[in-house]
């Protein structure tokens, strides 16, 4: 330690933090007086720069000729500390950031490409790292999210046997038939509706009314069902079988997330629901993502999305819904599987929904398929037995909700919470907690049982990081999952398990640790993320060091201005000082609607908005944000708009405008050239009441940053910085209609703008 300290010294290296504290803690004597390491090593990396900028200047020369390192990002790139932390902030280019740091260090520092791990959120952050560093790079490094990474340790773990990942199908399945057993049991189901009210579970009922009518009457809930459905099927006949099945499935199509086909299978897109409706409508008898009988290499499990059984044989077909370059690689190494195995193998690419169906209809029929047509009375049938939870819905929900509150808590492994905590109730409302603890700890126990007793093994997200953090000890492997580096993206978002896993595997590994994140963009604590990892890195992190990229490419330094001091209200986050070459005068236009004279002036302005924009710029890409999905949804009530394809909206007479709808959650980390921002009304920001107890229980406490709604105004700055070129905020001409953010923003703005 001293003496790599003396080495490095004597050689103008440059010398980490962690290595300078201990050797300040154990050999003080080996660092010079007056020696300060943030002096030194700016001077270091100053030197180190001017040596290295031709060769960041020509980073992407054969890429993208566009994307320049400024100096802030080569000096991050540079750096060697032990653990590190890069702020950057809105637009900065932190993926250009990470995927420039692993081409150095294998460039330039000679690391092995499989000794470096990136870890990312999402499989689509994840695909953008992979493509730039994998496939523009050709740099073969180990690029995953979080929770493909603890499959990876499951895998190894439990080597012996078939992991699986838990889907919302077979939750289904187990709650449904737990309930079945319940359900026989009258007076368990009487105990129930009289305990659950609709005010500790925020929903209109524990049970539908249609249910609690009914549910003495029958032996069984299978019985109960076919009631249920012979009732509807006879409604049906005075409103037309064909319209109900066009209504519900448009109302699928239109969800972001747990889209159901006809068939009933949970898809991932809408494109897969297309796919399945059809196979369902014209009688093929089909599986999705049934598990292929043979494992792939490294034991991973390969799950086409569609199985057909057709006359003893089977056909594969993948919808490849992702326009990325990486997606070929993807979608190579299935097409090579399927043809080493001599399978009849269907391949769709991304497409309108409507092309969707005539692609795989001439394929399949290029396949010698004949169809055997269900009718309408047939398909509306199965659409109502397909969801037998439906009149227990809330029920479900409350279990599942309430496993993910136990299972994400430090006190997981702790049997005596709930015990604990009902012994500090009294009268009624410890009647009511022990009863409904009762029935949630009896499944709980029936659904852990039913996830490893099986020739699968189950395991939820949550079991995924768990697992991998308890046993990572255990490993023994000597050539798998060893890294020298590991490279964070958003680390903002991370969660308790997440730093856990990521603590565990840099330990193991002895590795360097290198978070890019943006505390101002921190706007997941719902689902378990913990803004004080990277307010407190440096306790996190021993030696830590913290750099900072101040330079953004997307947003007007005058946009970047009004949205920093709105959202630096907080005095908690971390001071930056961004800045950009871009300016545009007024960044932010705020427009008015009259809600007094109907409520289709908001739409009306929207579609005037659209229409503004796309007369002065015809090429823009434009985004309308909305804080929840209902505000989104409630945009294809009017017959203006309509679905396209993912998040693509639609406006009649006017197709070519390319134009997406979205929530402001799933907004962030993209680019559009103007944003157009809807339902800007006192619902935002949003406040978070009526929690049951089980989630007062085990929710992570959100840390006091000692002002209200700090995580609503970060999601409110995350909306503001999407755009290139101007954001157009949308509310009522009586401000006190308005969102609380738009009289601060207004505020802001004062002097530079008005009400238009």
């Amino acid at each position: 330690m001293k003496e790599e300290f003396i080495k490095k010294y004597n050689n103008h290296e440059y010398i980490s933090n962690d290595l300078y504290l201990n050797v300040l803690a154990n050999y003080s004597g080996a660092v010079p007086s007056n020696f300060n390491i943030d002096t030194y090593n700016d001077i270091v990396l100053e030197k180190l720069y001017l040596l290295n900028k031709d060769y960041f200047d020509n980073f992407y020369k054969d890429i993208d000729s566009n994307i320049k390192l400024d100096k802030e990002q080569c000096k991050a790139i540079l750096s060697d500390e032990k653990y590190s932390l890069i702020i950057a902030g809105a637009g900065t280019g932190k993926t250009t950031t990470m995927a420039s740091k692993v081409k150095y260090l294998v460039e330039k520092k000679n690391v092995l490409p499989e000794k470096i791990l990136v870890l990312s959120y999402t499989r689509k952050a994840t695909e953008e790292l992979d493509k730039r560093i994998c496939l523009d790079f050709n740099i073969p490094a180990h690029v995953t999210t979080f929770h493909s990474l603890g499959y990876e340790y499951i895998r190894e773990i439990f080597n012996n046997r078939k992991c699986v990942i838990l889907d919302r199908n077979k939750k289904r399945e187990i709650f449904l038939e737990y309930f079945k057993n319940l359900y026989l049991d009258k007076n368990k189901i009487t105990e129930i509706i009289n305990n659950f009210d609709t005010v500790k579970q925020m929903k209109n009922f524990v049970f539908s009314k249609f249910f609690i009518d009914n549910y003495q009457k029958f032996n069984t809930y299978d019985e109960l069902i076919e009631y249920y459905v012979s009732v509807k099927l006879n409604e049906a006949k005075t409103v037309g079988t064909i319209n109900l099945i066009k209504s519900w499935i448009e109302r699928q199509l239109q969800k972001d997330e747990n889209i159901i086909s006809i068939n009933g299978d949970y898809v991932k897109s809408a494109g897969e629901a297309v796919i399945a409706n059809f196979l369902y409508k014209r009688g093929l008898s089909y599986s999705y993502e049934e598990a292929y009988p043979e494992l792939m290499e490294n034991n991973i499990i390969y799950k086409p999305d569609f199985t057909i059984d057709y006359a003893g044989e089977k056909i594969y077909i993948e919808y490849f819904g992702l326009e990325d370059e990486n997606y070929n690689k993807i979608k190579l190494e299935k097409e090579k599987y399927h043809k080493e195995h001599n399978n009849k193998f269907i391949e769709i690419e991304r497409t309108s929904l409507s092309n969707i169906v005539r692609i795989l209809d001439n394929k399949l029929r290029e396949l010698n398929v004949e169809y055997n047509e269900r009718t309408n009375e047939e398909i509306y049938e199965h659409i109502l037995r397909l969801n037998p939870l439906s009149q227990v819905y809330p029920f479900e929900y409350f279990m599942y909700s309430s496993i993910k509150y136990l299972k994400s808590s430090a006190y997981r492994e702790d049997k005596t919470v709930i015990k604990k905590y009902i012994m500090t109730l009294k009268g009624e409302e410890k009647q009511n907690v022990m009863i409904e603890a009762k029935y949630f700890l009896d499944f709980y126990n029936y659904y852990s049982n039913k996830l490893y007793g099986g020739e699968y093994y189950y395991f939820d997200f949550d079991d995924l990081l768990y697992y991998a953090v308890k046993y990572i000890e255990k490993l023994t492997s000597e050539t798998h999952l060893l890294f020298d580096y590991i490279i964070i993206d958003e680390y903002q978002d991370i969660s308790n398990i997440k730093y856990e896993l990521t603590m565990k595997t840099a330990k193991r590994n002895d590795a360097k640790v290198f978070a890019v994140g943006d505390d101002w963009q921190s706007i997941y604590s719902f689902s378990g993320s913990r803004i004080e990892y990277i307010y407190n890195f440096t306790n996190y992190f021993k030696g830590a060091k913290l750099f900072k990229i101040n330079k953004t490419y997307r947003n007007s330094q005058e946009l970047i201005n009004l949205s920093g001091q709105f959202v630096m209200k907080n005095n908690s986050q971390i001071k930056k000082d961004l800045v950009s070459d871009k300016h545009i005068d007024k960044p932010i236009i705020i427009k008015t609607f009259d809600g007094t004279k109907s409520d289709k002036e908001e739409i009306n302005l929207l579609k005037n908005t659209i229409l503004e924009i796309y007369g002065d710029s015809p090429d823009h890409k434009i985004l309308v944000l909305g804080r929840t999905n209902r505000i989104i949804d409630n945009l294809y009530d009017d017959e203006s708009f309509f679905d396209g394809i993912e998040s693509s909206l639609v406006f009649k007479n006017y197709e070519d405008i390319d134009i997406e709808a979205m929530t402001m959650h799933k907004s962030k980390g993209l680019t559009f050239d103007d944003v157009i921002i809807i339902g800007l009304n006192t619902s935002f920001p949003s406040v978070k009441t009526g929690m049951t107890w089980i989630e007062k229980l085990y929710r992570n406490e959100v840390i006091d940053e000692g002002i209200p709604f700090a995580e609503e105004r970060r999601l409110f700055y995350v909306a503001l910085t999407r755009t290139k070129n101007h954001v157009y905020l949308l509310c009522d001409k009586n401000l006190k209609k308005d969102s609380e953010f738009i009289t601060e923003i207004y505020g802001i703005m004062k002097g530079d703008m008005g009400k238009n």
